[in-house]
């Protein structure tokens, strides 16, 4: 799985961020084929961390980076 670190510009987040690479994304690094105007399910999950309980995640925007 190919992982892609999420910019904070991303997240709308409660607290301070301690350690940026403790944040991230995974998601298939396979291609996705789909007909155009159809829906598509990626399976992905992302990951913070947990150790702070002032860190808490609170919108989530996922996009292109291409």
């Amino acid at each position: 799985m190919k992982m892609l670190h999420l910019s904070v510009i991303l997240l709308t987040l409660s607290g301070v961020l301690t350690q940026v690479s403790d944040w991230g994304v995974k998601y298939p690094d396979n291609p996705i084929c789909a007909v155009r105007g159809f829906s598509v399910s990626i399976p992905c999950s992302y990951y913070y961390p947990t150790s702070n309980p002032n860190i808490q995640v609170t919108q989530m925007l996922w996009c292109s980076m291409n």
